[in-house]
């Protein structure tokens, strides 16, 4: 038997126990739920309790509630509501705070969807690491009419707690005691468990769907407070599939695993034959196509062309495939055989990429195959050939400008100075490809073809994000290159200052210092962009400013001082704007207050997330759909503080952040110009001439419209069909370097290797935060660290941890001051991040003497299955000077 997403349970009758209740027809229960200023017109009739939401945050909060918590226990809230959205119930044992108890980490996340009837939302907070629930805050969302009937707290009955290494063979909910079917056949909940997860490294499904989809799996162990989620991407099949989660990263999957849940979206039928913890993926292989397509943006007929395919083997086992042979059509030739790259057996999580070379005969779609018989494996893909150009020339080509009767200003992440920064891309994401190639952003001349796509295609500005922390600075390549760059001064340039800083780095002095780097440094470009004649400096947080200073008072100061100094050098001043999402009236008064001319944000998704079933399964067109209300609202806000709108570029940010991230799917260039027309309207009724793209290059974030393999120059074109003025038929082509015959511009890619000596290079080591001053001198890797929490990084290429049992560092550390110091390698798994549970600390002695440190990796309990990267803090220390002579496995 199966259990389904379209089944309920026929009856909950002695499954649930009610151990404190609140029905709306009596009057204590209506006494106890105590609604905030953001909610308006509340009332109780006919015993139902409801409420509008009128502002940003509304809620109601309970403190009569006297519950000791246990990992069985759920939340039953019958509701309805008229717009469909995102909610949250909070909960605390402590009432204490700034919040009276409430956090971020003592959270349930759910959606309710807009229904003339009552929705019975079952909710498991697994908050048994709270020991006791005092209090409950149900946080609903601004725009909604909501009626609630029921809140109530329920024990699941059967106490009989599964002790071994789970094995669920899932049958039809009318005669299963272990699975519950839940929230309309969408929510499954597993029986009560007290599992170790030491031997536990996988969650193991087998299942069949009707449609591609997301489930999610939600699981709770021992110590933690809440649960963690996890995204498990189906394929459509007629016949059931085995699916592996990854456990053994996750710094939570520790002690005992004590709840688990998994989450169908609806209208899906998916069909679950068996749920299982395994020591490793012990399935049969599974290999799917990832990716199969141009490897490189805008192919040209009668030049040599690379297409791409990228294997992964989704099962377990192993398989070996040992050749590829492409089907071409006529008028398509084969210029080589295929070039295999990957590891010669594929095991779980595998990457094999496959090259062919080809060259059209005329400019066409051509449909090609692969053809494998072990494994069984038929897949095509369309190629399209555009037609060809000649053109040579010795250097980029001068810019040519268009007009647009607006400006128009975008971020800019200098974060792409090395390459392994775009390992995330090449197997996760290839479709994101730069048509630069994995460029060096240091490189003068690439900064030049980002200044002439942008200025051609209407872009006025790159708001660049900027990093100092106390007086240290990183990621300035990129601003280095510009400076050298032959078209500089037709670009414009701004300092988008990320001070996501550690708490205590601002203060007057640095501030006073901050403000001189400014005015020494940038201002003085010819290009450096002002608003209302003044330089401008865009801030990422104002909160951490406010904090360090002590007060909108100080921070007042702070900027009148920088006034002071910019006028004295010979400036209007400085026009200070602040990015922020969901702004109240209160804090528009407070920036005035403080002294910025202006506000802004980084992203602007409107009401998509809740339009959504969860944040990994957003849609872009929601953001076209509900962006310019939320532009409207914040210019309503912010009444005399100008506002810029921004114009989102999208998310998807799974090749940092893995499976679980936040993405919102299927962008096109006819939505994103969708939602330019839109701001085009708004600047047509608001008298509004600046705008503000989101990132062009956030490729690891999935927030990019730099020309790249995907979209080729559409993102950038929708733009200058939107706001350019003049006839199009002047408008500058937009073409390639290979076009021109200059490039490549790619980082060499870095060899496999497992030592690294650093004989003339960092051997693909870059640093990735809080390190500064990064090179090598005489074959020894040397820095300094900028906080208490310097890291590097490098790609180790799917390495197979069984290979290796040593990791030996021969490294020094110069400090003052400083005992009881600390290292730690970090090493991650496929998708995963690194974490503290895949990792290994060591004691440094911060002498200024090398020492030979040997790590014994094979003694970790983690320490298996394919490393795709390791992540080395080499300290604890803030100011320490670091030299590392090698690095290497054993």
């Amino acid at each position: 038997m199966i259990l389904s997403g379209y089944l309920l349970a026929a009856s909950f009758f002695g499954i649930f126990e009610v151990v404190q209740e609140w029905d709306f027809n009596h009057e204590p229960a209506v006494k106890e739920w105590h609604a905030n200023a953001h909610l308006a017109d509340v009332s109780v009739k006919e015993g139902v309790l409801h409420a509008y939401a009128v502002d940003w945050d509304p809620f109601f909060t309970c403190s009569t509630v006297s519950l000791a918590a246990t990992p069985e226990q759920c939340v039953l809230i019958q509701i309805k509501t008229d717009t469909s959205g995102s909610c949250q119930l909070f909960w605390t044992g402590d009432l204490t705070g700034e919040h009276s108890g409430f956090s971020q980490e003592k959270v349930t996340d759910f959606k309710i969807t807009a229904a003339p009837d009552y929705q019975d939302i079952y909710l498991f907070p697994f908050w048994h690491a709270e020991g006791n629930i005092r209090q409950l805050r149900l946080d609903l969302y601004e725009g909604g009419n909501f009626a609630i009937k029921r809140i109530a707290l329920l024990k699941r009955d059967r106490v009989q707690k599964f002790s071994t290494p789970g094995s669920w063979e899932i049958k039809s909910p009318s005669d299963n005691s272990d699975w519950l079917s839940l929230n309309h056949g969408t929510l499954l909940s597993g029986p009560p468990m007290a599992i170790s997860t030491e031997d536990a490294g996988w969650v193991s499904l087998t299942l069949k769907s009707e449609k591609d989809t997301t489930l999610a799996m939600e699981w709770a162990a021992t110590s933690m407070r809440g649960s963690h989620r996890e995204n498990i991407h189906v394929q459509r099949s007629e016949t059931p599939r085995h699916y592996y989660v990854e456990m053994q990263g996750d710094r939570n999957w520790t002690g005992k695993l004590v709840g688990l849940t998994l989450h169908i979206p609806e209208p899906t039928k998916v069909s679950i034959e068996r749920i299982a913890l395994t020591v490793e993926p012990n399935g049969p292989p599974d290999i799917i196509v990832h990716y199969f397509g141009f490897e490189n943006g805008v192919s040209r007929m009668g030049r040599p062309e690379s297409i791409l395919m990228i294997l992964k083997n989704q099962g377990g086992g192993e398989v070996t495939i040992k050749t590829a042979p492409l089907e071409v059509p006529a008028g398509l030739e084969l210029l080589s055989p295929p070039e295999l790259e990957g590891p010669s057996q594929l095991r779980h999580g595998d990457n094999m990429a496959i090259r062919w070379r080809v060259k059209a005969e005329r400019a066409d779609t051509f449909t090609v195959a692969l053809q494998l018989t072990d494994p069984v494996l038929r897949c095509e893909t369309a190629l399209t050939f555009l037609p060809a150009v000649e053109y040579t020339v010795q250097y980029v080509p001068k810019p040519k400008p268009i007009k647009t009767g607006v400006e128009i200003c975008a971020y800019y992440f200098p974060g792409w100075n090395s390459s392994v920064k775009y390992d995330c891309l090449r197997y996760a994401a290839p479709v994101r490809k730069p048509i630069l190639g994995y460029y060096d952003e240091s490189n003068p001349e690439c900064v030049d073809w980002q200044i002439k796509w942008a200025v051609e295609n209407g872009i006025h500005c790159f708001l660049v994000d900027w990093y100092w922390v106390a007086g240290k600075q990183s990621l300035c390549h990129w601003f280095e290159a510009y400076g050298k760059a032959r078209y500089r001064d037709y670009l414009k340039v701004a300092i988008m200052w990320a001070n996501h800083n550690p708490a205590g780095t601002h203060s007057r002095t640095d501030w006073r210092n901050v403000t001189q780097e400014w005015i020494d440094t940038y201002f003085s470009l010819p290009g450096y962009y002002k608003i209302n004649g003044k330089p401008a400096v865009f801030l990422w947080d104002s909160t951490l400013i406010r904090s360090d200073l002590g007060g909108s008072e100080s921070v007042a100061e702070a900027f009148e001082e920088s006034q002071e100094m910019a006028c004295n050098a010979g400036y209007d001043g400085i026009e200070f704007i602040i990015l922020q999402n969901h702004v109240s009236q209160h804090d528009i008064a407070q920036y005035q207050q403080e002294g910025y001319g202006g506000n802004t944000s980084y992203h602007e998704f409107g009401r998509a997330l809740d339009r959504a079933p969860h944040n990994s399964q957003a849609r872009y067109a929601d953001i076209v759909a509900t962006a310019p209300d939320a532009w409207e609202q914040r210019r309503q806000l912010s009444t005399s503080l100008p506002y810029y709108p921004l114009i989102d570029t999208g998310w998807n940010s799974h090749p940092w952040h893995g499976v679980n991230a936040m993405a919102f799917h299927k962008r096109t260039a006819a939505d994103f110009k969708l939602l330019l027309t839109a701001a085009k309207d708004y600047g047509n009724t608001h008298t509004q001439n600046i705008f503000i793209l989101g990132p062009l290059n956030e490729w690891g974030e999935g927030s990019y419209i730099e020309p790249n393999l995907e979209f080729g120059f559409d993102m950038y074109e929708a733009i200058r069909n939107v706001f350019g003025k003049g006839d199009p038929k002047t408008w500058p082509a937009n073409l390639t370097p290979r076009d021109m015959g200059l490039g490549p511009y790619d980082f060499p890619k870095m060899p496999k290797t497992v030592i690294w000596r650093f004989e003339q290079n960092t051997e693909g080591w870059t640093a990735i935060m809080n390190i500064t001053n990064l090179a090598v001198t005489e074959g020894i890797m040397h820095f300094q660290s900028t906080s208490h929490d310097p890291a590097l990084m490098v790609s180790t290429q799917q390495i197979r941890a069984s290979e290796y049992t040593l990791l030996k560092i021969r490294m020094k550390v110069m400090t003052t001051g400083s005992e009881n110091v600390h290292g730690r390698i970090f090493w991650s798994y496929n998708d995963r991040n690194t974490s503290e549970a895949t990792s290994c600390p060591f004691p440094v002695q911060a002498d200024g003497i090398f020492h030979n440190y040997t790590l014994q990796l094979n003694e970790h309990p983690r320490w298996r299955g394919r490393i795709n990267r390791l992540r080395f803090d080499p300290c604890d220390i803030n100011g320490a000077q670091v030299f590392i002579d090698h690095i290497e496995f054993n």
